[in-house]
């Protein structure tokens, strides 16, 4: 008998979370390719990634555009 496993579509929901979370966000995101989703307002971890992907977006767009003012 021949078996075909299908994948299980995953996703990592962070809720609130205390320091053991960014470990379990770094194992999911960055070991497993997991997607995250953060529910912002939550508190705690959650906020804390929730405002580094702010920034980092913030950063991203200032540097789009400064390559898109070089052109």
């Amino acid at each position: 008998m021949h078996c075909v496993l299908d994948p299980v579509p995953v996703v990592l929901l962070v809720v609130e979370g205390g320091p053991n979370t960014v470990r379990t966000v770094h194992e999911a995101v960055v070991q497993n390719n997991i997607p995250a989703v953060f529910i912002e307002g939550t508190g705690r971890c959650c906020d804390l990634f929730a405002e580094a992907i702010h920034l980092y977006n913030k950063y991203r767009a200032k540097i789009e555009s400064s390559e898109a003012n070089l052109q």
